[in-house]
This record gives structure tokens, sequence and C-alpha cells, in this order.
């Protein structure tokens, strides 16, 4: 390292820690969140003294199937998503990434670094809501117009759909339409 990283040294060592801006916890083989950073406190309230199963899901007990404790068995990386419980009780949902901490051979410790994806998945599940009840018939192709997603309106008139092609399950034999719109598309976007 040279004299001119110094700096940008200390400030990673001092700062970054609760500069990141997704939530940051360390896990101790008792499951006692030992070390978290603002935004973790932000999000999932007070966390001294207390374990990751009371911070991320107001629970008095592990967790059924506890990833924590999967990793500090077999010291593998995982990656979950997961339901737990905010300050203030709501629900929150977000994508967690534990890494195991060694010493001397043995987990020590885990980081979970988590992601709120709350608003994110909320969303998925309102676009998949009108994607299956819009009151037409809605489906996804691919570039060869194999169809790859229909809704139920679709499922109900058509059957099972997935893996066709578009001109053969709407009747316009073995080819595509001469003046097909999505191969026009898929032919725009390719220039």
């Amino acid at each position: 390292m040279s004299r001119d990283d110094a700096p940008l040294d200390a400030w990673i060592r001092q700062e970054l820690f609760n500069a990141a801006p997704i939530h940051i916890a360390v896990i101790d083989r008792d499951f006692n969140v030992v070390k978290a950073n603002q935004s973790f406190e932000k999000t999932f309230g007070e966390w001294r003294q207390k374990k990751c199963y009371q911070v991320y899901k107001d629970r008095e007990t592990l967790c059924e199937s506890c990833n924590a404790a999967a990793s500090f068995g077999d010291g593998q990386r995982r990656t979950t998503r997961e339901l737990g419980v905010c300050e203030g009780g709501m629900s929150t949902r977000y994508v967690k990434h534990t890494v195991p901490i060694f010493e001397n051979g043995e987990v020590r410790y885990l980081v979970e670094m988590s992601v709120d994806v709350t608003d994110t998945e909320a969303l998925r599940e309102e676009n998949e809501l009108l994607f299956e009840q819009v009151p037409c018939n809605m489906f996804l192709l691919d570039q060869d117009l194999t169809i790859v997603r229909a809704n139920r309106r679709t499922r109900e008139s058509f059957g099972n759909v997935i893996g066709r092609q578009c001109f053969e399950v709407f009747g316009h034999g073995k080819r595509s339409c001469k003046a097909c719109p999505v191969q026009h598309s898929l032919d725009d976007a390719m220039i």
C-alpha cells in the first residue's frame, strides 16, 4: 500500500461499515447480534444484547429453517429471500447475503448483508396480479416467437400454450404471419 492509499484505507476501515446503504449485521455462534450498522438499526431497531431472530423476526426462538445455523454448520455462503419485522412492527422483505468469518478453521461469526426489497416485491405482485387478471389474452414471446408465459385468460382459451409458437396456437399455420408485428418489432430492435 502506498502512502497515497493510507487515507482511503483508513476511511474504509473506519467509515464504510456505517456508510454502506445496506443493512449489515454480525452474528456470533450463539446467534447474538454483536455489531450492526446504522442502516440495519434504522430498519430493524435496537439490536444490542438481542438474538438475530429477535431483531429480524420478532421471535423468541430460533427460526425453524435457520440459514445462519446452516452457515455456521457447513461454512457456506448463502443468499436467501426473507420476511421479517422492521422497527414499528411493519413487515419487511429483504434479500440477505450471509458470509461466514473463519477463525482457526471454524466459523466464528457471520456477516449478514441485506437489501430491502419490500417495495420491489409489492410491485412485482401487483404486476403479476394485473397480468393474470386482465380481461384479454396476454402472453410473452421470445425472439423465436415461442410463448414463454401466458395469462389465465389465454390458458383458459387455448390450453397449455407455453413452449409453443404463437402462430401455431392462434391458427395461422406452421409459419409466422406475413405481417407479424412481433417479428417486425424484433427486427427493428436488431438494427
